[in-house]
This record gives structure tokens, sequence and C-alpha cells, in this order.
């Protein structure tokens, strides 16, 4: 699988005039720098932005995030979304509590979860 239409936004100058372009920054401005969440949406929003007429499904996730299907790939999840007339998809997830602050490789070391509603 190739990822050549992969695009990498970097913290910095750029990615701030990019991002104060979305509502949600326009909207917390004021909070963008203090607040996870309103980074988090800013973010989002400009994703879903530039790959509107470019990509089917758009999946944001953290670094410390994981989407996971029993296939080898997510392609025939999307794929039945798509051939299901299924356009958006909102996912529970279970988030990983770290028990210890000093965490090596995430996803091997937590084995505690809490289950978002």
């Amino acid at each position: 699988s190739s990822f050549s239409a992969v695009e990498i936004r970097c913290r910095g100058p750029q990615l701030l005039q990019e991002l104060s372009t979305t509502r949600t920054f326009q909207q917390h401005s004021d909070s963008y720098e203090s607040s996870v969440s309103v980074r988090q949406m800013a973010n989002a929003e400009l994703a879903m932005k530039l790959a509107q007429d470019v990509v089917d499904f758009l999946v944001h996730l953290d670094a410390d995030e994981l989407f996971f299907t029993r296939e080898a790939s997510v392609g025939p999840h999307f794929e039945w979304l798509m051939d299901n007339g299924i356009d958006q998809m909102t996912y529970l997830n279970h988030e990983g509590v770290p028990q210890s602050q000093t965490i090596g490789d995430y996803f091997r070391e937590v084995c505690l979860f809490r289950r978002h509603q």
C-alpha cells in the first residue's frame, strides 16, 4: 500500500495560519494553546476541509489511538460502509489508562482501559 497522498502538518506558524481559517479556531483562539480539545477539534476541522472531495473517509486518531478491525486491513470495513450508503460513522472508543507516568510502548504496556460512551 502506498502513502503518496499522505500530507503531514507540523505545529508552527504555517499550520497556525491554516488553522486560523477554521470556525473552531476563530471561536476559541484564546484557548487554543491551553486546550487540547480545542486543538483536536481545530485540527480535525482543517483535515476535513483539506480532504473534501479527495478522500471517502477521514479517521481522526491521536498518537495513542489505534483503529482496529479483525481484517488485516481497514479497507473492507470502509468498503462495506460505502456499499451500504454510509458516509459518516462515529465509533465508541476504549481509552488506555496508563498506570505509570513513564510508558515506552503505549500499545504494548497499557492494559487498563475505560470505555467512552
